[in-house]
């Protein structure tokens, strides 16, 4: 459903409870040794808000909010006391050079706020989670430039040399950047979240005494996604697509694509990968022409990654697709010749 670019009462969520999750199969084997599956690549954080429900302009701001977002329907901004900025701590002032964003390649102009986490102990070091920032407050982020990449670090501009979009983390270098330079960011963040399902049907509060109130437990919790699809992205629909120039397509068309070019040469252009979670929408997609290739591509910014979608079905021929998530924290499109 929709996003609401609201932030959920901060009164509230000061005396809230909660921190990030991952969802690990631990298989325990007949010997006494375990296998481990992380199945996410990320954490996933969940929030009880009931503690902050302390009076009875607490319990209104509450009611208001849940019925004003439809229960879990739609998403909004939460702020996390433990940890909304990308300084070290997780709560101290930002700054322009917290965290090395990409080494610019001269080309790609697009770049997701992001923060890493990695712990070093000696000579061990773990392996660096990246954690895209999709929710900067607005006005609240800074950049840093390392010229060469080597050296000092030096705030970047902002009337000139880049642009931000506050609604998805996205930043557009607009000058001021060679070939070779290290990008760096700084900001404060809110993190997407939904009222859990559990709570949709009946958030139960109640009025203690004359200026009290309380809430049972009222849980949000965190959106991998923030945008909104189609009934077809869960659950199928198909489309039959004639077409004598390139053309695009999105979830709204299905997961089965039948695709008649009328000439070689032409390309569809896939949804942007950045903006859709790994695993979905997966697309089938058949090259009904007998004689015309097709070509495959996409509008993706890929987190600062290059590897933008190429790929070519033969004449009769057809393609799986799915979104991966690489090593970099974009995410980007697979596809292979399916039989």
């Amino acid at each position: 459903m929709a996003f609401y670019d609201v932030r959920f009462p901060v009164n509230i969520s000061y005396g809230s409870s909660g921190g990030p999750g991952f969802a690990t199969t631990i298989i325990g084997l007949e010997g006494g040794s375990e296998q481990r599956v992380a199945r996410w690549s990320n954490a996933r954080r969940r929030y009880n808000v009931a503690y902050g429900v302390k009076t009875y302009a607490d319990l209104q701001d509450i009611i208001t909010f849940f019925v004003s977002v439809k229960g879990a329907a739609h998403g909004f901004r939460y702020k996390d006391w433990t940890e909304y900025t990308t300084a070290a701590d997780g709560s101290s002032a930002f700054a322009f050079d917290d965290v090395a964003l990409a080494t610019y390649d001269g080309s790609t102009d697009t770049f997701q706020l992001a923060k890493r986490y990695s712990v070093t102990q000696g000579t061990e070091t773990t392996t660096a989670v990246i954690r895209n920032i999709t929710k900067p407050v607005k006005d609240q982020v800074k950049m840093g430039l390392q010229v060469g990449g080597t050296g000092t670090v030096t705030e970047l501009d902002a009337l000139g040399n880049w642009s931000v979009d506050f609604s998805t983390g996205i930043v557009t270098v607009v000058g001021g950047v060679s070939n070779g330079d290290t990008l760096y960011c700084g900001c404060e963040f809110d993190i997407p979240v939904r009222f859990s399902k559990e709570i949709d049907s009946l958030m139960s509060v109640s009025l203690d005494s004359f200026d009290t109130g309380s809430a049972e437990a009222v849980e949000l919790v965190e959106l991998t996604s923030t945008d909104e699809f189609h009934d077809e992205f869960f659950y199928g629909g198909a489309s039959d697509l004639s077409f004598s120039s390139d053309i695009s397509i999105s979830a709204s068309n299905g997961r089965v694509i039948v695709a008649t070019p009328s000439t070689a040469g032409l390309t569809m252009t896939l949804p942007d990968p950045s903006t859709l979670p790994a695993g979905g929408p997966h697309f089938v997609i058949f090259n009904e022409s007998a004689t015309a290739s097709l070509g495959l591509s996409d509008s993706g910014a890929h987190g600062g990654s290059s590897n933008a979608l190429a790929y070519t079905i033969p004449a009769s021929g057809q393609a799986e697709l799915l979104i991966s998530q690489f090593a970099d924290g974009s995410n980007q499109w697979r596809a292979w010749e399916s039989g």
